[in-house]
């Protein structure tokens, strides 16, 4: 216990130079979670306007757009997982290399069932 502590006091002790570099980084990498979920919501409300009552066929340029919304929703979402997970592996490694081994971290379980 007393290595995490160490650890982490000289992890907090030289971390007030890079605050402002490392809040920047943090807010743009986050920021992409809920413009995933807006654009995915959007895709929801134009696959409304697809079908038009009383025709069965569908309409054209609403599914184009539907689309189009829901390819750069997925988009997103990916390069936003893909951040998550090379955040983890980097800090895991990092974690284990200033703590010469004595404190590891693990995958959780929310990323291993995005993976599998």
């Amino acid at each position: 216990m007393r290595v995490i502590l160490a650890y982490l006091t000289r992890l907090c002790s030289n971390i007030e130079q890079y605050k402002d570099l490392i809040n920047g980084g943090i807010t743009a990498a986050l920021v992409l979670h809920p413009i995933a979920c807006g654009l995915a919501f959007l895709t929801l409300l134009l696959s409304l306007f697809t079908v038009r009552p009383g025709s069965s066929t569908s309409s054209r340029w609403p599914a184009v757009f539907t689309f189009i919304s829901g390819f750069l929703a997925a988009l997103i979402a990916t390069i936003a997982f893909l951040v998550d997970v090379i955040a983890v592996a980097v800090l895991k490694g990092k974690v284990r290399d200033e703590t010469d081994g004595q404190v590891t971290l693990d995958w959780g379980n929310g990323v291993r069932r995005l993976l599998f």
